[in-house]
């Protein structure tokens, strides 16, 4: 049974309810699918500027997702700031190019260790770099069990190119400190050594 390429609705007004028609794609075709993200991208700045969370009375409680937040915007506008240099690469993985550019041949569990990230995520990271020409591979000759990333050619022009961005970010994240009259690194630094030192169970203690 063919799907019907308009779909009715109930419209309240002042009087008996009334049927309207309100046309929408066929399910399934570009023009439905180009239907769904714009509204996606309509609903997606309210969703991003008003999350959930800010509106409770203990909105200030949700550190960790405002941190989450604040890390999800940065990426995005992460990618836009590499790619308006030129670069290709993905902002979350720029760690990672950059650890090899100055450490040279790694394993995964030493790259994973160097950047305090789970092992899956620098694997599903190397891969992406593998995938843009940045990264080989081969086995070690201590032990062939084990696969050892380096830069390629390719890869070091892009590291190079990204140490030059990233003091160019420097001055935007100190124009941004300026502006907030706080700086913004020390500050998450010295809210994770904090609770590293004393928990949130420990201080929770200080007032019961």
């Amino acid at each position: 049974m063919t799907a019907p390429t308009h779909r009715y609705v109930v419209a309240a007004s002042s009087g008996p309810a009334r049927r309207r028609s309100e046309r929408t794609p066929l399910a399934g075709s570009r023009a439905y699918l180009q239907y769904v993200a714009q509204f996606i991208a309509q609903i997606s700045p309210k969703m991003q500027s008003h999350p959930f969370f800010l509106e409770l009375p203990t909105g200030e409680a949700f550190v960790g997702a405002r941190a989450q937040r604040l890390a999800d915007l940065i990426a995005q506008q992460g990618d836009e700031f590499l790619q308006a240099a030129g670069i290709t690469i993905p902002v979350r993985s720029v760690s990672t190019l950059l650890y090899l550019h100055q450490e040279g041949p790694s394993s995964l569990v030493e790259i994973a260790r160097a950047l305090n990230e789970p092992h899956q995520l620098t694997a599903q990271r190397t891969s992406r770099l593998s995938s843009l020409s940045m990264l080989s591979s081969r086995a070690d000759t201590k032990d062939r069990r084990r696969r050892m990333f380096s830069l390629t050619p390719k890869g070091k022009r892009e590291a190079t190119k990204v140490q030059a961005r990233c003091k160019e970010a420097l001055v935007v994240f100190d124009n941004l400190n300026s502006e907030l009259n706080v700086n913004v690194a020390r500050l998450l630094d010295a809210a994770y050594d904090a609770l590293l030192t004393r928990s949130m169970l420990a201080r929770s203690t200080d007032h019961t």
